[in-house]
């Protein structure tokens, strides 16, 4: 007797911290973005592509807002939402995205990281590429930032119920 195992499914998760010292970095995601895409569309590798940008809570030079997603890039498909992110979309958005605040040396990745537990599905792997280059926030450090991040972290309904799941 033969069974026939589901395909596996992937999906491609880029989190990128979005701080004034990413420029570079987020320059370089900009450049390599279209080839990621390209590459994953031919291969049939990921079922979807999505990109997450974190920045610190207060002390930011503009209005940018903390965390920013872009939505499934669907390889075949609508998103959850009926909302069709093409592969320009998700090049547009990559584009969008410039450093901004991050003064201190830790930043919000854990915001970043429950956003991005919140966007994932049980059905799928998700592999996630993490661009950053200071630490999380840790409440043996503390500071503003990372109180901030604790207090919407703690709050049960954040990032669709996963944010407690990322306080200290």
């Amino acid at each position: 007797m033969t069974t026939d195992a589901a395909p596996q499914v992937n999906d491609l998760l880029i989190v990128t911290d979005a701080t004034s010292s990413m420029n570079s970095y987020l320059q370089a995601l900009r450049d390599v973005l279209p080839d990621i895409i390209r590459v994953s569309s031919l291969t049939r590798c990921f079922s979807r592509v999505g990109i997450i940008a974190y920045r610190d809570y207060g002390g930011r030079a503009s209005a940018a807002p903390v965390t920013e997603w872009s939505g499934w890039n669907y390889m075949d498909e609508n998103d959850d939402n009926g909302k069709i992110i093409t592969q320009t979309w998700l090049i547009d958005f990559a584009n969008t995205l410039h450093g901004s605040g991050g003064y201190d040396w830790p930043e919000s990745a854990k915001t970043g990281l429950a956003l991005a537990h919140s966007v994932m599905r049980d059905d799928a792997t998700t592999i996630m590429l993490l661009f950053t280059d200071a630490p999380p926030h840790l409440l043996a450090v503390g500071g503003v930032p990372c109180q901030a991040e604790i207090v919407k972290l703690s709050d049960l309904r954040s990032f669709g119920g996963s944010g407690p799941g990322f306080v200290d």
